[in-house]
Formats: C-alpha cells, sequence, structure tokens
C-alpha cells in the first residue's frame, strides 16, 4: 500500500451556476475551484471538518474516502487529473469509491457546492506503464466509450446537475470509440463534453463535441472513431 498524506481545506463560497451553453463560456467540470473566504472558512473548517483520504490501490486505482457529518445527503463533485464527476453523499455525509487514476501525482478533491472542500494526495507509481482514456459530460447527455476493452463508469446523474464519465484502460491493439445515442431529447442538438488521454501518468483533456442528426431521423449512434489517434494528431498541430 502506498503511502498516504492527507490535506484538509474547508468552507468557502458557493460555486457558479452548473449548467452548460457550451465549453466556450465554463463548463461545470472545467470550471476553476472557487476561492475560499478567509474567517468565516477558519470557523467552518473548526465547527466542521471535511477530510479526504486516499491511497493508490493494484492496478493504478485511486481509492477514497470523504468523510462530512455536516454534509449529509449532499452533491459532491470529484475531481482528479482533469476529470469532474458528481456523487451524493450518505446519510452520515460520506462517500467512498475507487477511481482508476489518470495523473500520477494521485491528487484527488472533494468540492461541495458551497466551496466547502477537502484534498488528498496519493502518487500512483503504475500509472507510468499504462494508457488511458475517458469522456466526461453532462449525464443527459449520455456521452460513453464502447470497444473491446474495459470500461469504468464514474460519477452519480441522478443529482442535480450530474456529471458524468467513463475511463477506459487500453492495451495494445485495442479500438475504442465514443457515441452518444441519439434519443428524443437529444435529437437535433450539439453535444458537449471533454476527452482525457492519460498517457505514461500524464494527462490531456480535449473539447469534445458531436453534432447529433435531426429528430425525424429515426434514432441510432453518432460516433466517433480513433478517438485516441485525433487527440495525439491535434496535439501535434
Amino acid at each position: 500500500m502506498e503511502r498516504r498524506r492527507r490535506l484538509v481545506l474547508v468552507g468557502g463560497i458557493a460555486l457558479s451556476a452548473f449548467g452548460i451553453s457550451g465549453l466556450a463560456t465554463g463548463a461545470p467540470w472545467a470550471a476553476e475551484a472557487a476561492p475560499l473566504a478567509g474567517a468565516v472558512s477558519e470557523a467552518l473548517a473548526d465547527a466542521c471538518p471535511v477530510t479526504l483520504d486516499a491511497f493508490a490501490d493494484l492496478g493504478a486505482v485511486l481509492s477514497f474516502t470523504l468523510t462530512a457529518p455536516c454534509y449529509p445527503n449532499e452533491r459532491v463533485v470529484l475531481r482528479h487529473g482533469g476529470l469532474a464527476v458528481t456523487y451524493r453523499t450518505t446519510a452520515t455525509g460520506s462517500l467512498f469509491g475507487d477511481i482508476p487514476a489518470l495523473d500520477a501525482t494521485g491528487r484527488i478533491e472533494a468540492r461541495f457546492d458551497n466551496g466547502a472542500a477537502a484534498e488528498a494526495v496519493a502518487p500512483v507509481e503504475e500509472l507510468s506503464l499504462m494508457q488511458r482514456l475517458a469522456v466526461q459530460g453532462m449525464a443527459e447527455d449520455g456521452l460513453a466509450l464502447s470497444g473491446d476493452v474495459g470500461i469504468v463508469a464514474l460519477g452519480d446523474g441522478t443529482v442535480p446537475a450530474g456529471m458524468v464519465a467513463q475511463v477506459a484502460t487500453l492495451a495494445d491493439g485495442a479500438e475504442v470509440v465514443v457515441e452518444a445515442e441519439v434519443t428524443d431529447s437529444r435529437c437535433g442538438r450539439e453535444v458537449l463534453g471533454e476527452l482525457i488521454l492519460s498517457d505514461g501518468g500524464k494527462a490531456t483533456v480535449q473539447e469534445l463535441s458531436l453534432a447529433l442528426p435531426d429528430c425525424d431521423a429515426g434514432g441510432g449512434f453518432v460516433v466517433l472513431n480513433n478517438p485516441v489517434g485525433n487527440m495525439k494528431l491535434a496535439a501535434t498541430e
């Protein structure tokens, strides 16, 4: 088990609205952390601490435990290596789970809607030998990965402004695509999200846009082939 270090940070101002009108105006998963509010933060920290523990597990996985007794059944955003997904705490204000690591530094943050946050760091040395691809976006947009690889779904899309992601660990010769199902609620519009390529423990983030056909097209899927190759090509341009 990796040695772990815990950092605690609590309090702050409310985050901006989580609506999405396009990545150019600020997608929720790309938002900067809200600044903390001095004396108010210190008072909240003393009265009701929020703590986050993490350690690197086998398979380059970050296992985390969030303890926030003053935030039961609350929406919380987990961030790591460009990834941002939403969850809901339990009735006791806790949350625990696993995330396939995307950044070898192993830095992970949990942040509530009022700005209260905690951070942990657990370096993931095993990730230096791996390549992963993630796609993320609003839950209602249905962005997904598909292919002959293991895919892990992250996030709870049932919370308000739910943000979800899927992560695939890529093997030599494996094929993976990004897809979005054309439904009555999505047809005729543009679906926005982000791709994250983790190569050798370093994460690169790229904006993603898929134009879905008109509503009279009869459903189906819109597919982006070779997303890894496209990201590498874009990085060289």
